[in-house]
């Protein structure tokens, strides 16, 4: 949003204000998205008009990027690095949600979590950008027997792979004979 407040010094008086928007406000308030002149045409009561131009220059927000979201499982590493800011003697070029303002940064999530990042631009203009970490969980523990008797006794008679917190869907391995 950007006010306007036209001041004119006439002998006769001003008679009227038009504004290229338009309108005949004084002041107005426009919302440029891009940037615009805008002309202010000022007529006295004698219908003598004089213009003058005003410049409104809108600098773009940084196309900042967090990066692409990862998989890791709970409690490993995750590398994040931004782009699309400018590191500035002074100004930090980027700060993540963890309070870091390095980049990139590391970060051990154990569960699944958004990192937002804030970057800076030449003109100190900000926009921000997410990235998830997704986690999978570790198996806690995997039991694999090292042996088994398939002769129908009732006593450990199939081969079986016990987990906690693993959800094998499909697994392979491969039986020898003890020699």
């Amino acid at each position: 949003m950007v006010s306007f407040t036209a001041t004119a010094v006439t002998l006769s008086g001003v008679a009227g204000y038009l504004w290229s928007t338009g309108s005949t406000d004084n002041p107005i308030t426009v919302y440029p998205i891009t940037s615009d002149t805008y002309t202010l045409t000022v007529t006295d009561q004698n219908d003598c008009s004089n213009y003058d131009i005003v410049s409104v220059y809108i600098n773009p927000l940084p196309n900042v990027y967090a990066g692409p979201d990862q998989t890791v499982f709970s409690g490993q590493s995750a590398t994040l690095n931004a782009t699309g800011a400018v590191i500035l003697s002074g100004v930090e070029g980027y700060v993540w949600s963890t309070g870091e303002s390095t980049n990139p940064i590391t970060v051990y999530p154990t569960t699944n979590t958004t990192y937002t990042v804030t970057g800076t631009d030449l003109n100190t203009c900000k926009n921000t950008d997410e990235v998830m970490v997704f986690t999978k969980s570790i198996c806690e523990a995997l039991f694999v027997p090292n042996a088994f008797s398939p002769n129908d006794d009732q006593s450990n008679d199939q081969l079986v792979v016990e987990d906690r917190n693993c959800k094998f869907t499909q697994y392979s391995f491969t039986i020898f004979d003890r020699w």
